[in-house]
């Protein structure tokens, strides 16, 4: 396509020109017409990009961590944690100590499932709407299992969504964006 804008520029001017002689139309109305047009693509331009713009959950999660859950708590991750968008400084951490087990960081980390023993804090990405756009899911049975055993959650992180929502919903979120939609923090009561 960027190839064939320049010729698109070009022949927009012969285009105008052909229509106000053929069928009469007003010149200030194709130019108010394509005004508008461009102008309502410049603010979905921004709506898609300010996503971008706002800072990134992962790091103001992190950020969030450090100052609320206390240095040497065990912390549950879901399973495969890289590919979950987890805070920065967790996912730095747990690899960390996969690739040392002698190094020293600030939290202990360990991979939950439905069916084992959970820690006192626990990190759920994409929790929204308790996952509602899927019908069965271990994440959807996670969630399920958090609040049946008491815990709340105590945090949640979100992108800034206000201009990007009115174009588009949460779902083509997950697909287009390498952030996630939700980081939310457990803590067991």
């Amino acid at each position: 396509m960027l190839v064939l804008l320049p010729f698109t520029v070009l022949s927009l001017p012969y285009f105008i020109k052909h229509l106000t002689k053929e069928f009469n139309i007003n010149v200030y109305f194709i130019e108010t017409a394509l005004i508008l047009g461009l102008s309502l693509n410049i603010f979905q331009t921004y709506a898609w990009q300010s996503v971008k713009y706002y800072p990134d959950p992962r790091n103001t999660s992190s950020a969030w961590m450090q100052m609320n859950i206390p240095e040497g708590s065990t912390i549950g991750l879901e399973n495969i944690p890289i590919y979950q968008e987890l805070p920065d400084l967790a996912l730095k951490e747990f690899y960390e100590k996969q690739r040392d087990s002698t190094s020293h960081t600030r939290y202990n980390y360990t991979v939950i499932s439905v069916t084992g023993q959970l820690p006192e804090y626990i990190i759920v990405t994409d929790d929204y709407d308790n996952v509602s756009y899927l019908k069965n899911s271990t994440k959807k049975l996670l969630v399920k299992r958090l609040y049946e055993e008491n815990y709340t959650k105590i945090a949640t992180f979100t992108p800034d969504l206000f201009f990007y929502s009115m174009f588009a919903d949460k779902t083509t979120f997950l697909l287009v964006y390498p952030t996630p939609l939700t980081i939310s923090f457990y803590e067991k009561h």
